[in-house]
């Protein structure tokens, strides 16, 4: 449901780029797009990028203006202390921020197939390479790689789609492939090569080599810690500049109390942006917990399990009843899914697929869904060539394992760093905090000596409302900053830390308050 109502969305978005084909226009631009993209602008969605860029620039007008005179509203009104030169920096700042994020649709579906690809290109050239080893040498191995992208149900397959009808019309299937663009670069690459090569059965792709989202990963290690000090700069950064916003009476408490949540979205974009691993990569667990990842780890077990037993070519069903049963002492997590799905296949109530579809719905997973795919797919070609066409799936896998390893150990080197800035951090904000009522008490009235010398307490001169509203601001900053602090380093309590720094605000800001209430 979800999947369509992007697919409508997307439609009324280009829909909307395309009425500006009609008019001279300026353009908008935030990002070189690389020609390939370009192409595929026009050939998948058949849209210029120009027209794109044109919407945009009418985007930002129309966000600019109205934003620009809501502030200048906000400022007559007294809630805002700003000047027009504020005002006008800050409807840039988010009308740029609406404009770049409506330019980029377009662009991030692609970049979004492009991952898609890139992440089943190592496991559709160990398919591939099972289909040369079991075919003759006079079969059509061109057409059988176009049938095999197509059964893979890639963003691309409708391309394919369309090829194999052109072919049924009378088409060469090699020149029809010449003719090909994809948003992936090392897809083409290997088509270019078995083109090359004219998918001899003696020529066999090195499926082991590094390919772009390992080399997109190690750039991403490589950048990490500089990436985490940005957000433990901002975390920090922000919260003390909106008090001393509130200090300085550049914005009124009570508007603070809406800025604040904005914090929740920065930390949300960077953290999304600079840390989660969104790097297409089959052994990688984009977001793991410990039972995922032993849940993956006994999977993975099953499977080099089973490309053992079909050495001894068995067929599929007996091979997944024989690697059960040598695995099942290991399979903790796993071991009642797979008892029940193997019993129901010894009962003949299935047949073998489906236990692969039964599986694949229990274990809910697109990485579980996508290998368990590939593998039945390799089985009902060869059973007994299969077991060697696994073990290299899984030696790719480790591979990427490996990496994600190098990931957590750079990560996890900073959760020391992390424990002292969600204990010390919660405390030295919630003292400022707590003096902050006083001090701008003192500010407002320092024009007005005789009403000072009127006010006989302190709970005269500070505004308790607005007391709470400071707490109320700083508190949020302090949740949202502990937390993704916490989930940068992937603590397992967050909450119970989360507790710890909150009570120790609270703390803080009491004693405070507290204190400065003595001295008056």
């Amino acid at each position: 449901m979800s999947t369509e109502l992007e697919d409508y969305d997307l439609k009324k978005y280009i829909s909307f780029c395309k009425y500006f084909q009609r008019f001279s226009s300026p353009v908008l631009r935030f990002k070189h797009i690389p020609e390939e993209y370009k192409n595929q602008y026009k050939i998948k969605y058949h849209i210029d990028e120009e027209d794109v860029c044109k919407a945009t620039f009418f985007i930002f007008i129309s966000f600019l203006i109205p934003i620009f005179f809501l502030f200048i509203c906000f400022i007559n009104f007294g809630v805002l202390f700003f000047n027009l030169l504020y005002s006008l920096i800050f409807a840039l700042i988010f009308a740029v921020l609406v404009a770049y994020n409506f330019n980029i649709t377009i662009y991030k579906q692609i970049k979004k197939d492009e991952k898609i690809v890139n992440t089943l290109l190592s496991l559709i050239k160990i398919n591939f390479s099972l289909m040369k080893t079991i075919k003759d040498q006079k079969s059509d191995l061109c057409l059988s790689f176009i049938r095999l992208i197509m059964d893979y149900k890639l963003p691309i397959s409708d391309v394919f789609k369309y090829i194999y009808r052109q072919i049924h019309l009378g088409n060469v299937p090699e020149e029809e492939l010449l003719m090909i663009e994809t948003p992936s670069k090392d897809f083409n690459s290997y088509v270019s090569e078995l083109m090359i090569k004219n998918f001899g059965h003696d020529y066999d792709i090195n499926y082991y080599d590094e390919n772009s989202t390992e080399k997109n990963f190690r750039i991403l290690l490589k950048s990490i810690q500089t990436k985490i000090g940005i957000i433990f700069f901002t975390g920090l950064f922000f919260p003390l500049v909106l008090s001393s916003f509130i200090l300085f009476q550049q914005i009124k408490v009570l508007f603070a109390l809406f800025i604040a949540p904005f914090l929740l979205f920065l930390m949300y974009w960077m953290f999304k942006k600079m840390v989660r691993i969104n790097i297409g990569l089959i052994g990688v667990l984009d977001e793991y917990s410990g039972v995922k990842e032993k849940k993956f780890n006994e999977f993975l077990l099953f499977l080099e399990v089973l490309a053992l037993t079909l050495k001894n070519n068995y067929s599929p069903e007996i091979a997944f009843i024989k690697a059960y049963s040598k695995s099942k002492t290991h399979l903790l997590l796993l071991n009642d899914l797979f008892y029940e799905q193997i019993s129901s296949l010894i009962s003949l109530q299935y047949t073998f697929e489906d236990l692969i579809n039964h599986l694949k719905l229990a274990l809910d997973s697109p990485r579980y869904k996508i290998l368990l795919d590939v593998i039945y797919d390799m089985l009902k070609k060869s059973a007994y060539y299969s077991s060697k066409k696994i073990t290299d799936i899984l030696n790719i896998i480790d591979r990427h394992r490996r990496l994600e390893e190098k990931f957590r150990l750079i990560v996890s080197g900073k959760k020391f760093l992390v424990k002292v800035f969600v204990f010390l951090f919660p405390g030295i904000l919630g003292a400022i905090g707590g003096m902050l009522p006083l001090v701008i008490a003192i500010v407002k009235n320092m024009n007005y000596a005789e009403n000072m010398q009127e006010i006989s307490s302190f709970y005269d001169l500070v505004d308790m409302l607005e007391a709470i509203i400071i707490f109320s601001i700083l508190l949020i900053c302090t949740l949202i900053t502990c937390y993704y602090f916490l989930k940068i380093v992937r603590h397992k309590r967050i909450y119970v830390i989360l507790l710890i720094s909150v009570f120790i605000f609270i703390l803080a800001f009491s004693q405070s308050f507290m204190f400065t209430a003595t001295f008056f």
